[in-house]
């Protein structure tokens, strides 16, 4: 016995195909053929909910609450919000240095913050020629020293916007550059920890 193809049940649930053709469907499918009648049945239930998919509107509300759900946001906005302010120990440009020291300039400037059982040690070195900032630091957990601190992500914000990114090495050490500008903050991303965030000064002051 004829059967007939998935393409002419597409067409015949469709409407698409010959008076000819749809005659010869309809007297093979009144002959009693099972398997032509099991296909016919499948794919005129799939062009159904086809149909049906064009004529569904979800409600309003629905359409609210998951659009809320997955709105998207820049992730660094709210990170200063998420973190704990690093207290800071010692700022070199606060303590008085020896009279030799003092007699030439001194651009460099440390800074050292503490936070939970983490220490960071921070040194800003003014690049005249680039007229940027080097950054390099390290992070360590006083607590357990034996501790990596690899997967630590170090994200450089201005105003709550991301400028830049990097990670630590697994002894805790990073560094990166940024231009002079107000409002900068580290912001310290570790897993499973709650973030640890350090206002950087205005290297100009």
């Amino acid at each position: 016995m004829h059967h007939f193809s998935s393409a002419d049940w597409v067409d015949f649930a469709h409407g698409l195909v010959s008076a000819d053709r749809k005659t010869a469907i309809e007297q093979h499918l009144e002959r009693g053929c099972q398997d032509c009648s099991t296909s016919s049945s499948f794919w005129r239930n799939v062009v159904e909910i086809g149909r049906s998919e064009g004529r569904f509107e979800p409600p309003a509300e629905a359409v609210t609450r998951v659009t809320n759900a997955y709105r998207t946001e820049k992730p660094a906005s709210r990170l200063l919000e998420w973190a704990n302010l690093a207290r800071l120990i010692f700022d070199s440009a606060l303590h008085v240095s020896p009279v030799a020291v003092r007699a030439a300039v001194q651009a460099s400037r440390q800074l050292i913050h503490e936070s939970g059982p983490f220490t960071i040690d921070l040194r800003l070195e003014p690049d005249l020629g680039r007229k940027c900032i080097y950054l390099t630091g390290q992070i360590m957990n006083t607590e357990n020293a034996a501790e990596r601190a690899e997967g630590i992500d170090i994200i450089l914000l201005r105003n709550g916007e991301q400028i830049t990114k990097t990670e630590v090495t697994p002894t805790g050490e990073f560094c990166l550059d940024y231009n002079p500008a107000e409002d900068l903050h580290l912001f310290f991303n570790i897993r499973g920890l709650k973030g640890i965030a350090i206002a950087l000064p205005e290297m100009d002051s």
